[in-house]
C-alpha cells in the first residue's frame, strides 16, 4: 500500500496542477479548494499549496482526521473564506481507539479547540454505522462538541455498511437511521448547526421515512 500511495503521488503532484492552474487563471474567488482523501496534512507541500490557495483569494476547505496540528492551516481559519472538517465520529475514547485503531482522541479534541480560538469554520463531522450509533455514544459526541465550542456538525453514513458491501465488517441499519435522527435532534437542541453528507439511494430515503415514522410514536430516542 505504501508503494502504491508513493508512486500515485510521482503520478499526479498536487502543487504542479495547483501551479497550472493558477497559470491559466482557473483559480479565483469564486473557487473552492477542497484538500481531502487520504490525510492532506501529511503531503509534503502542504503548507506550500495553503499558501497559494490563499493568495490566490480562492475558499479553502481542508478535511482532515485532525491528529496532526497545522499551523498553516491555524493562521489561515481567520480568514471566514476557509474551513475545516475534523472526523471524529466517536463521543468516547474507547469507541474512538475501535474505530480509528490509534490512541488519538484527547490529542484530536485538543486540536479541533485549538482551531476554535480562531473563531473560525471549524466542522466536526460524525459518520455513522453500527460501532458508534447508540445514544449514550451520540450523547457524548455532542458534549464534546460543546465543550469546544463547534458550531457546525456534519454527519455521513459509512458507505460501505450503508450499501452493504461484501466484505465490510460492520452495519448500518434501523438503529443507525435512528443514531442520525438523534444526533439532528441533540444538535439542534443546543443551536448547534448540523448538514449531512448522506449519499442515499432512493430506497434508503423511503426506508430513513419509515423509520422516523416510527420514531414518532416511540418513547426511545426521545430528547
Amino acid at each position: 500500500m505504501e508503494s502504491n500511495a508513493q508512486s500515485y503521488r510521482h503520478v499526479i503532484d498536487i502543487s504542479q496542477v495547483l501551479d497550472k492552474l493558477l497559470a491559466e487563471k482557473l483559480v479565483d474567488a469564486e473557487t473552492e479548494v477542497i484538500l481531502a482523501n487520504g490525510e492532506p496534512t501529511l503531503y509534503e507541500y502542504f503548507d506550500e499549496i495553503l499558501l497559494k490557495v490563499f493568495r490566490s483569494n480562492a475558499k479553502m476547505h481542508v478535511r482532515t482526521n485532525g491528529l496532526l496540528f497545522s499551523n498553516s492551516l491555524y493562521n489561515y481559519l481567520y480568514s471566514d473564506k476557509n474551513s475545516i472538517n475534523i472526523s471524529v465520529d466517536a463521543g468516547t475514547k474507547e469507541t474512538y481507539q475501535k474505530i480509528k485503531r490509534i490512541n488519538g482522541f484527547d490529542r484530536v479534541w485538543k486540536n479541533i479547540k485549538k482551531y476554535r480560538e480562531t473563531n473560525g469554520d471549524v466542522q466536526v463531522k460524525y459518520v455513522v454505522f453500527s460501532y458508534n450509533s447508540n445514544p449514550k455514544e451520540l450523547e457524548a459526541f455532542v458534549e464534546k462538541c460543546l465543550e469546544a465550542n463547534i458550531r457546525h456538525v456534519v454527519v455521513s453514513a459509512e458507505l460501505n455498511a450503508l450499501h452493504n458491501h461484501p466484505n465490510c465488517p460492520w452495519e448500518f441499519g434501523e438503529r443507525e437511521y435512528k443514531a442520525i435522527f438523534y444526533l439532528n435532534a441533540l444538535c439542534k437542541k443546543h443551536n448547534i448547526h448540523i448538514s449531512s453528507e448522506l449519499y442515499l439511494s432512493v430506497e434508503q430515503q423511503v426506508k430513513r421515512y419509515q423509520v422516523l415514522k416510527d420514531m414518532m410514536g416511540s418513547d426511545d430516542w426521545q430528547i
